[in-house]
């Protein structure tokens, strides 16, 4: 929720409706996961989200300063663990949680939250990109970008 705010307060950056999507999503499906007891999705999802966060965190704090080479070291080790988490744990348990051991007490809601679910992992899948454009963009031209 602290996020959501921050960031609709915040610098306009040019991932703004991403982010506010992505938040409102990860907010969503948390506290519905909460509300309707399949606790195991919002566990899941504040457990992958945190582990990357950190060095999410640590990119932008050096990518901020004047340490562009830590800064590119963060981003190597932010993709690892993002791609590792996001891109291909989160899919698989996701896909395990709501396929392999459906909740049948939840059919109306379950293609809901499958929808956002998938919704969170195209966005995964999309900021993994702009990770790989930024890599390419400082071994070209010597500095790192925020595209």
């Amino acid at each position: 929720m602290s996020q959501l705010i921050v960031h609709g307060f915040g610098t306009k950056r040019n991932d703004f409706v991403e982010m506010f999507l992505h938040h409102l999503v990860t907010i969503y499906l948390m506290f519905g996961s909460y509300l309707f007891n399949c606790w195991e999705c919002g566990a899941i999802i504040i457990f992958l989200h945190d582990f990357s966060d950190i060095f999410c965190a640590l990119t932008k704090f050096f990518g901020n300063m004047v340490y562009e080479k830590i800064s590119m070291i963060s981003l190597f080790m932010l993709m690892g663990t993002w791609f590792w988490t996001r891109c291909l744990t989160f899919p698989i348990i996701i896909y395990q949680i709501w396929q392999i051991q459906p909740y049948a007490e939840l059919k109306i809601i379950l293609p809901i939250y499958e929808l956002l679910l998938s919704i969170l992992a195209v966005l995964h899948f999309y900021w993994f990109h702009f990770f790989v454009k930024i890599v390419f963009f400082y071994k070209k031209h010597g500095k790192a970008e925020d595209l």
